[in-house]
């Protein structure tokens, strides 16, 4: 699907899934490159994915959903959902005509409604890492 610094990205079939009436079974599965750098970030990633699913449990605030993650031949793998086009093949697929103000408003909504969890996230992330920083200063 995509590749970048970090990692890449493949459309994958989940057969685990697969068994579940109703769930979807298609998945996208980012792969992390093997260094230790990128390796922090993603774990990094996973805790902040965790507490965005924590946060959005009931689906709906439109946040992407981390499923699982495991390791493969010391590769961090991330399993998410599998979401539809992105924003420039849905401005592509309309012949770069724009979007209506409806779309544009319902995008807004959902994007806003993103950084109010995100900063919800960020407030409960800092506070415990301030506490530990204070626990562990001599």
């Amino acid at each position: 699907m995509g590749q970048g610094t970090f990692g890449q990205v493949f459309r994958c079939e989940d057969f685990q899934l697969q068994k579940q009436p109703g769930v979807d079974s298609k998945v996208a599965v980012k792969i992390i490159k093997n260094k230790k750098a990128y390796l922090r970030q993603a774990q990094a990633e996973v805790e902040i994915l965790h507490k965005i699913n924590q946060a959005d449990s009931e689906d709906r605030h439109h946040l992407v959903h981390l499923i699982e993650h495991f390791y493969f031949n010391n590769h961090l793998c991330l399993v998410f959902e599998l979401l539809s086009i992105n924003l420039f093949e849905l401005i592509k697929h309309n012949k770069f005509q724009g979007l209506s103000l409806v779309v544009i408003r319902v995008f807004l909504n959902q994007v806003c409604c993103g950084i109010l969890i995100f900063w919800e996230i960020f407030i409960i992330l800092f506070h415990s890492y301030w506490i530990l920083f204070l626990y562990y200063t001599p």
